[in-house]
């Protein structure tokens, strides 16, 4: 008994020493900035910031400058994961919010810092059909006019609502995850039924997968109607 009593916190201890080594593993974060579609962004400072957060504690800056192909990469060492963190470019804003990243080793792929053309479809998932009497609002992509609304008529019928070819993805900063199921670059459109005559349902943000950037394919969102 006295044995097991001595070698419990010696096993203890071990324990311990090994979760604060692998907390303290390097992590890298490298992508490749893009000026646009086919021409890096060459020697362009940045930094990786993540938040300050009470259970956190305060927020950290890692800088870098991309070489003259784009590519960029920081280690760092320390208790913070990174998992979730803001990439920013000198002379520029956000460019891209990492919502959540896991892994030692993190690879954003291409970061566009400036907007970039995009194509996708746009599907219905009719639950509720609703009447003559309501209308569906969404953003209108063919608009230059990023404030611009559609108006879709009711009743609704599933099946693909448009096509949207060549729209300039232009609200910077781009969401990405890797915990969703449309892991990587996000876009989102948000779409709500106003009904006669004054009544609005919540506005609603259905998420889709714009990877690969610039790549002419189409990507494709669904949006359910309920």
């Amino acid at each position: 008994m006295k044995t097991f009593i001595y070698i419990l916190p010696i096993l203890l201890l071990a324990s311990a020493c090994k979760k604060v080594t692998s907390s303290n593993e390097p992590v890298s974060i490298e992508g490749r900035l893009m000026a646009s579609c086919d021409v890096p962004a060459a020697n362009k400072s940045g930094f990786i910031r993540t938040d300050d957060g009470l259970l956190s504690g305060p927020g950290i800056s890692l800088s870098f400058t991309s070489d003259e192909n784009g590519y960029f990469k920081i280690t760092h060492t320390g208790k913070e994961s990174l998992d979730k963190f803001t990439v920013r470019v000198q002379g520029s804003s956000d460019v891209l919010r990492v919502n959540h990243l896991s892994g030692k080793k993190k690879n954003l792929g291409k970061v566009y810092i400036n907007p970039f053309p995009t194509n996708f479809i746009i599907k219905l998932d009719v639950k509720n059909p609703y009447t003559e009497n309501d209308t569906l609002v969404m953003t209108d992509f063919t608009s230059s006019d990023p404030f611009a609304q559609k108006f879709i008529p009711g009743p609704f019928n599933t099946g693909v609502l448009d096509s949207v070819v060549n729209s300039f993805y232009n609200k910077l900063p781009i969401s990405f995850s890797d915990i969703s199921n449309h892991g990587g670059p996000q876009h989102s459109i948000g779409v709500y039924v106003r009904s006669l005559p004054n009544y609005y349902t919540d506005l609603k943000y259905e998420y889709f997968h714009i990877s690969p950037i610039c790549s002419g394919e189409f990507a494709e969102v669904t949006l359910v109607i309920d």
